[in-house]
Formats: C-alpha cells, structure tokens, sequence
C-alpha cells in the first residue's frame, strides 16, 4: 500500500545489524527521520529561501522548549524508533532555547544534526552544542571566495574567514573522513547560482583539504529562482537569464565523469558521487530539485515553528500535530500527513488537473479504502484520449460531474468528449451559489450551505453506489464541491477526521498550481471539521445523516461499503512492506 511511511533508503552492514539487535521499537515518521525547523526566522535573507516550507513575512515564531519536552516524552513512553533529528529553521541559532532542545533530542537518538549559515556561530557554541549532543553540522554556505557566504538581500555583512575558521574548528572536532560514522561530522551544503557557480570547484576544493568527507550541491528551482529573478529588490548581479539549473548539470556532469563510482538514489533525486581524495575518497551528494522527484515523500517528517506538521513546504500546508495525545491520535496525523504528500497520491502518473485516487485509506486494522474505487478531480481540461484510455484500463467506468448545467456548457468534461464512461450529470447545488464570495474567510458556511441541498446529494452518492467499476468524481477545481461530497463520502465509511482533512489537504496543492492567485484555495481544513461536526450534531453520525436526511437507503450504504472499502491482507499494512526488521508494526499496539 502506499500508506504513510514509505521506503526506506539502503542502509549500511553495521547500520542494519545495529538495527537488529536493538530492541523492537514502534515506527512513526517517515524513513524514521524527523526535521523541527525549531524558529521562521533568520539573519539572512537569500533570495531562493524556502524556509522550510514557512511562509516569508508570517509573524515570529520559535518551537517551545515545552513542546519539544511533550514530544520526546511521547517518543519515549511509545518507544519510537528515531535515527535522526534534523534541527533547521529559518536559522536554529536564533532560537533562545537551542541547547536544551538539543539536550531533549539527544534522549531519542544518537544523530541530531544542526543546519545553520554559520554566521552566528563562535567556537564557545560549537562546544557547547556538541556537549548538549548535536553529532553533525550541516553548514549551509554557497561561498568563501566571496563578499558574502550566501546571496543575501540583507545589508549584513559576513566574515568569510571567520566562517572559514569554524569550519575547521568544528572539523577537527570529528572524523569526517568518507567511511567513518555517518552520524557524526560536519557537511557543506551548496546551493548552486549565478552568485557562486564559478567557485564551486573551489568549495570543493576547500572541503577536501579541510578533512571534510561530504558536501551537498543542491539544484535551484527553476520555477522559484525564475520569480525571484523578476524582483526588483533583487541585485542585479544575483539576476540571469540562463535557466539556473544549467551550472548545477554542468557540475554534476562533470564530477560524475571524475567518480570513482557513483550511485543514482531515483525516489530522492540524488546522485552519491565518489571522487578521488589522495588514498581515500570524497563524497558530493548532487541534489536534484525535490518538488520535481517528490522527494519530501521519502526523506523525513516535517514539524515547523508553531508546531504543526508540514504536508506541502511548497504551498505551506500543514496539520496541527499535538503530542500530548494518545498515540493512535498522533499516529493518524502523522501518518495522514505522510499519505498526502506529493509521491503518494497527488497527480498520480496520469497528471490530471488535481486527480486523485481514494484508495488506501485505513478505516481501521482490518480495513482500508479500496484503491480504483473512487477518484476525485477537477475539469479534467487536459485530459487527451490516451490519458482516457489509460483510467479506463485501470478499472473506471463512471464519470460523475456534479458541477451546473450552464458550467458543463461552457467548459465540457472531457471525460464525456472522450466518450469511454458512462458520464452522469448531477449536479450540486442546482440554484448558483456565490461560493467565492464566502468562503472568503468564512468557508464553513459555504461546506453547510451545500449540504442543504439534499436531493443533489442523494443523486450523487447513488451514481458513485451504482457505478459499474471506478467512480470520478468532479466539479470545476475539485476542492469546495468535490471537497465536501468526498469527506462527507470517507466519514460515512468510517475513515477518522485526521485522514480526511488531509485527503482534503491534497487538492489544495493541484489547484493552487492551476489558480495561484485564486481566492477559491483560500477554504481550509477546519471547514471540514466544521462540516462533520455539523452532522454529527444534528443527526448523531454521517451514515445516519446519509440515511435520515438525504434518503439513501441500507442497500445504498452496502453497495458504497463492498465498492469503496476492502480487508487488509498481511502484507498490506499500514507501513512499507519493506519496514525495517524488529519494528513493531502500529496494529500491535494498544490504544491509550
């Protein structure tokens, strides 16, 4: 199933027998890695800056040292494996309470990793970080040969040679060679731009003579640095007209053909290249743009600033995460938050305009949704006849289009023009809505507004019962609507609020690329948790709401339960079938 943690990356002989011989632990987070991006805010200001996937110019924010204690508790008290921690930011060193955070994840594992720009580093931190339990920096610095070590907009200035000088401070505080332990050591981490790649060769250069076993060149997004190179605070210098990926392929060409050997990791957009370092070797990881090879589906669970757990650091998509509740609550949201990544199940191969299968939800130990079942999608005004031809071998039979007949005039569905389903009008609120204009700030009204219209529903979920094979679902973007229908749909089959928000959180992603400045992406997931609350208030549950108020019959509901849900053979759980040996699996451990 492609639920939750996903594959784990190759490890090495004493890695996998420490593995074997440590005590059965329960597994959590994705590749059992975990990255707390501990503050938003930072000294610099670097013009391709993600920053973690936290939005620029929200209100300061750091991760509480009283929060960071709650999760390590939980960790503790459910025994979860964890390999690493990655703290990040913004710039971690701003954070009053680094050291004891460190100090608090060093009780969970014996990797904790500090990523930092090193401009506010001194030696007394370095000791002191590496006396709290930080094993490895990841110095983020894209030139010493420079005026400034990264292209930063701000007026700041930086010490090169101070820089330079901790470097080889911390360096010395490790064995960094290649082959050493991987927990421990210091890496560069180099972004490739117009403001350094004709220093690359030197970096390199300068990490090898420092003892440095690693560095990481990492590719710029093309999409990204090209809106930053439309803004006018940017320096002209830092401005190009070549496509920025272009130096990194240059470099990554270059020492791939030096490599004493290489090895491609395709599901992480890597490239572990070996060059020749005197008797030994030196390791530059090239790092593809992780959007484009969906990496951030298999590298780490995510935790930001305010807490929350990151679904989407592109589109800043999160979900609280509380880690003062049980174990299974927690293990919803994490879990969900993983399902609704990029590599499990946005686009899927197809690319359809924000298509996505239902299946592979779990309803509970026992069950999950069934995968070809029920799909959700915008006007799929892309769609081409292999495309089409493509659904239709994978088993869907029924298009449900639930948008109004004067839309469906304008803009035809082209699963209809495709003539292969069986294409079902039926739409949901009949009577034009201003939905733009509500829910604008005030979404949930917009979700109870919709639920009113109670024939509309009935014709709707009678379609997706009585379809031959797979049922799609669509209105025009796929998110209000198609949102509301779908989440009333995997409540009523018994799927848990956590993963229903994030299956919702799925389409914020394909709309927000298709309508970037769209107020219609402006709903979130409270208005779903509005929506079912509503229900559950007024008619006690959605499978008695479905049967009471909108008049589906019992015979209704156990043709949408044999249709969209299905056993959990034993090899399908809720982890990769490739988990790690001695993991205890979650439906071996008791609720609390």
């Amino acid at each position: 199933m492609k639920y939750a943690i996903v594959e784990h990356r190759d490890a090495d002989d004493n890695e996998i027998e420490a593995r074997e011989q440590a005590p059965k632990k329960t597994e959590l987070f994705i590749d059992n890695k975990l990255r707390l991006a501990i503050t938003n805010s930072c000294n610099l200001s670097c013009f391709y800056c993600h920053n973690e996937g936290q939005p620029h110019g929200a209100p300061h924010a750091t991760l509480s040292l009283e929060y960071v204690k709650n999760m390590i508790k939980f960790l503790q008290e459910n025994n979860v494996y964890v390999e690493s921690i990655n703290l990040t930011g913004g710039e971690p060193l701003m954070h009053p309470d680094l050291l004891g955070i460190v100090a608090e994840c060093a009780k969970v594992t014996d990797k904790v990793r500090l990523n930092t720009n090193a401009t506010l580093l001194t030696e007394k931190k370095i000791d002191d970080l590496i006396a709290s339990g930080v094993t490895s920096f990841k110095i983020g610095v894209d030139s010493l040969f420079a005026e400034q070590s990264k292209p930063n907009l701000k007026s700041n200035p930086t010490d090169i040679e101070k820089i330079k000088q901790l470097i080889k401070y911390a360096a010395n505080k490790f064995d960094n060679s290649v082959y050493a332990d991987t927990k421990k050591g210091v890496v560069l981490n180099t972004v490739v731009t117009k403001h350094n790649y004709q220093r690359v060769d030197d970096m390199i250069k300068f990490a090898m003579e420092t003892g440095l076993g690693r560095m990481k060149i990492l590719r710029l997004n093309d999409l990204d640095s090209r809106e930053k190179n439309d803004d006018d605070k940017l320096n002209p210098d830092l401005k190009t007209d070549q496509p920025v990926s272009s130096f990194y392929f240059d470099f990554y060409k270059k020492y791939v053909d030096k490599a004493n050997h290489y090895k491609f990791h395709k599901e992480r957009g890597r490239t572990d290249v070996f060059i020749p370092n005197g008797n030994d070797e030196f390791e530059i990881r090239f790092c593809d743009d992780v959007c484009e090879s969906k990496a951030c589906a298999v590298m780490f669970t995510e935790i930001d600033a305010q807490g929350n757990i990151m679904v989407c650091p592109r589109h800043h998509i999160t979900a609280p995460l509380d880690f003062r509740e049980s174990f299974n609550r927690v293990y919803d949201v994490v879990t969900g938050a993983a399902k609704a990544m990029c590599d499990s199940r946005t686009k899927q191969a197809l690319y359809l305009d924000n298509f996505s299968d239902l299946g592979d939800i779990p309803i509970d130990n026992e069950k999950a949704t069934a995968r070809g079942a029920v799909a959700r999608s915008a006007n799929p005004v892309t769609l081409d006849d292999e495309q089409a031809q493509e659904l239709k071998e994978q088993g869907y039979t029924d298009v449900i289009d639930i948008r109004r007949p004067e839309e469906v005039f304008k803009k035809p569905s082209r699963y209809w023009q495709s003539g292969l389903f069986n294409y079902n009008n039926y739409p949901l609120m009949r009577k034009k809505y201003d939905i733009k204009h509500e829910s604008h700030g005030h979404g949930q009204h917009v979700f109870e507004r919709m639920i009113e219209f109670k024939d509309d529903v009935a014709d709707i979920f009678r379609g997706i019962a009585n379809a031959k094979g797979g049922a799609i679902i669509h209105c025009a973007g796929g998110k209000h609507r198609t949102g509301t229908i779908v989440s009333v749909l995997l409540s009523a089959m018994g799927i848990k609020d956590p993963n229903v928000i994030t299956d919702y959180s799925v389409s914020f992603v394909e709309l927000d690329n298709m309508h970037p400045n769209s107020q219609h992406v402006s709903a979130a997931s409270h208005d779903i948790t509005s929506l079912l609350d509503t229900i559950r208030k007024n008619y006690g549950s959605v499978q008695r709401f479905l049967v009471d108020e909108i008049g589906l019959t019992e015979q209704d509901m156990i043709k949408l339960n044999q249709k969209f849900t299905q056993n959990i053979t034993k090899s399908q759980t809720f982890l990769s079938s490739n988990s790690l040996r001695g993991i205890k699996q979650p439906n071996q451990i008791p609720d609390k």
